[in-house]
């Protein structure tokens, strides 16, 4: 009988180690995908960024006769590229942090030990 409880706890002890290489692999695709999530979310927020500059602002040109013929804020075309990135990469970051919050809390919320729990 000892010995096969023995037989037992060796088989046991080769599963565990045997299952860490799997258990660090998941762990690494669930980060990787939780990474490509935030960074989504960040990325469209951030395009969606750019039309509210563009509600706000107008490049000059023809078609408001260069400022005279424009209900929004007219700025040069550089000037409208720069507003246009650093809006989208503001908003871009503030969304993927804000993700990144909801998703750790959501994680610590489904787990199963009781410390993390509120």
């Amino acid at each position: 009988m000892k010995n096969l409880i023995k037989k037992v706890t060796e088989v046991d002890e080769n599963y565990k180690i045997r299952s860490k290489p799997y258990i660090r692999f998941r762990r690494l695709i669930f980060h990787l995908v939780q990474e490509i999530f935030n960074f989504g979310i960040g990325w469209v927020f951030g395009l969606l960024s750019v039309q509210l500059v563009l509600t706000f602002f107008e490049e000059k040109g023809i078609m408001n006769l260069w400022g005279f013929w424009s209900d929004k804020m007219v700025v040069e075309e550089s000037t409208l590229s720069i507003i246009e990135w650093l809006t989208s990469a503001v908003i871009g970051y503030v969304v993927m942090q804000q993700v990144n919050k909801l998703i750790t809390k959501a994680r610590l919320f489904n787990s199963n030990d009781p410390k993390t729990k509120d």
